[in-house]
């Protein structure tokens, strides 16, 4: 089981029912949208803790859940708050290349800071959702909505799928970090040169598993549709 599907289902609020939970969850995504800072501040605040104290996570890694997209998101603000130019224009902080212009408009920082807040308070939101629902209830919420029959056995697929992936991944590092803990550096090359030739071997193996598990789902579908239509007559 992956860690925030763990979570999702050690979560204090894992027997609410998922619709509220996702209406919840709009309204939050509707706040974060709403361009008033100040509400958006409160949100990511209040959000941030809400999750924290729900979800049952280790401090620890609840930060590291926002470290790693922080890194994307600076680097998106940073090519936003900078403007490139082979004109002169009127920059609050600038710098010039010969006939290049480089420098901040006195704009920008307003509408960074604003796309920033707006981030920062989406990711919570969607952190929210996911670390207080499960994915059995996610599922039950797409079967009432009107999406095919078809394309949710995908996601379901699709879902499993991650588990084999990762479960492959793990057990193949854990066995090559036992076996060239103390290698040299040129083995741990080697080492991980089968690490990827492992779980790529592993993953079309299993891949040839879940063909033949769906062509046996969507033929019993098939043959339920004829019979369906058959007995029309």
């Amino acid at each position: 089981m992956l860690p925030i599907d763990y979570y999702a289902y050690q979560n204090r609020w894992r027997h609410l029912d998922g619709r509220l939970k996702f209406l919840l969850f709009l309204l939050f995504l509707i706040i974060s949208f709403s361009g008033i800072w100040s509400l958006q501040v409160a949100l990511f605040i209040t959000v941030f803790w809400l999750t924290f104290y729900l979800a049952r996570i280790p401090f620890a890694i609840y930060v590291r859940l926002y470290f790693y997209p922080t890194i994307f998101i600076l680097l998106s603000l940073a090519t936003l708050l900078l403007s490139v130019s082979t004109t002169p224009l009127s920059y609050w902080v600038g710098w010039s290349f010969g006939s290049l212009h480089i420098g901040i408009l006195p704009s920008a920082p307003q509408q960074v800071i604003r796309l920033g807040l707006r981030i920062y308070a989406c990711l919570a939101a969607t952190y929210f959702f996911v670390l207080t629902t499960p994915f059995g209830q996610i599922l039950k919420g797409l079967h009432r909505s009107p999406i095919p029959r078809e394309l949710l056995d995908l996601i379901l697929l699709m879902y499993r799928f991650l588990f084999l992936l990762m479960g492959d991944f793990i057990s193949a590092q854990e066995s090559l970090v036992l076996k060239f803990a103390f290698s040299k550096k040129g083995k741990r090359i080697k080492g991980l040169a089968y690490l990827a030739n492992s779980v790529f071997l592993r993953l079309v193996d299993h891949q040839k598993q879940l063909e033949e598990i769906l062509e046996l789902r969507f033929d019993a579908m098939d043959k339920e549709g004829t019979d369906v239509g058959d007995s029309r007559y």
